[in-house]
């Protein structure tokens, strides 16, 4: 009668345990991915509608000149791309142009045929780590 377990047997043993716990571990590491994904995607529209309601109510609109005033954006990380065009009427699409930072906030174009504009789109793009996350807003000037 032999005592213990021969060197095949706990190789198979072993890779066996190692295969096992290389999918586990693959399965942890993608759950952790998607955390984080969502946990970027949240941090994202917290940020986006913070600034935009902010936004609707700080804008200013010139009509003769067509210029548009924003106040200034904290991204907390996020590179940050931001846009606004105008219509006339709901059935036009907006144009929409980059908006320039300043010191104290964004100045945008935001023109239409035949004079001011009677709605503002203000696009807003957040990026990170490869992902981006567009949000916009619509309202009367």
């Amino acid at each position: 009668m032999r005592k213990g377990f021969s060197l095949v047997e706990i190789l198979v043993a072993l890779a066996l345990f190692g295969l096992l716990s290389g999918f586990a571990l693959h399965a942890l590491l993608g759950s952790f991915r998607i955390h984080q994904s969502s946990r970027l995607e949240g941090t994202a529209a917290l940020v986006a509608k913070a600034y935009l309601e902010r936004a609707l109510a700080e804008a200013r609109y010139e009509p003769s000149t067509g210029l548009l005033t924003l106040p200034a954006l904290q991204a907390e990380g996020f590179a940050a791309r931001l846009e606004a065009g105008g219509r006339s009427s709901t059935q036009e699409t907006p144009s929409l142009s980059p908006c320039q930072a300043g010191q104290t906030g964004f100045t945008c174009s935001a023109t239409c045929n035949g004079g001011g504009c009677r709605l503002i789109l203000v696009r807003l793009t957040l990026s990170d780590r490869g992902r981006s996350f567009t949000f916009q807003r619509e309202f009367q000037p």
